[in-house]
């Protein structure tokens, strides 16, 4: 019964992002599978069998609600940061060769954290105060190779090449470029 419940919830929530992005209507994958699956087990055990608690989906709910808030002032203070500690300062190029590694370090340092926390594709068992110098260790490492490439582009290289491994079993992918003609709606 999970299976065909699981089954109706995917097949209901592709429905509907199908036909909403039809309309360029502003849809979100995680909002309608959670809809979904809301409403198979509505039509499975009716709105009691459902745990409407703050314990429940109402978690969930406010989560939607409370995460692009926070982020939102995340985004906000960075923004102050690079404007008025960057932009209107003299010489802003000068601030922003300082200011890009510092960048670079705040967000590896972030996201090796949550690699460190959440797992990855494994999981990583480290208390929380080694998650956080091993995050702090990629961080710097990270900075470091952004403040001394002399391009962007090189930094960039450098750090792909330094964290990407691929994988043996992966095919080699070439990407073929070709033009678009007639009458196609790609883009429209």
């Amino acid at each position: 019964m999970l299976m065909l419940g699981m089954m109706c919830a995917i097949v209901g929530s592709a429905t509907y992002l199908t036909i909403a992005t039809r309309f360029t209507m502003p849809v979100s994958t995680t909002h309608s599978i959670m809809g979904g699956v809301i409403g198979v087990g509505i039509a499975a055990s009716g709105p009691q069998g459902i745990n409407w608690s703050f314990k429940g989906v109402s978690q969930v709910f406010a989560a939607w609600g409370i995460a692009p808030g926070i982020s939102g002032g995340f985004g906000a203070i960075i923004f102050l940061i690079t404007k008025y500690g960057v932009m209107r300062r003299n010489n802003p190029v000068y601030k922003a060769f300082f200011m890009v590694p510092v960048y670079f370090f705040v967000t590896s340092f972030l996201l090796s954290l949550l690699i460190c926390w959440k797992g990855g594709s494994a999981k990583i068992d480290l208390t929380d105060i080694q998650a956080v110098w091993v995050s702090i260790v990629v961080g710097v490492v990270v900075a470091l190779v952004v403040a001394t490439c002399k391009s962007s582009g090189h930094s960039v290289a450098l750090v792909c090449l330094l964290t990407f491994k691929p994988k043996s079993s992966f095919p080699s992918c070439t990407v073929a470029s070709s033009r678009v003609t007639g009458n196609s709606r790609i883009g429209k």
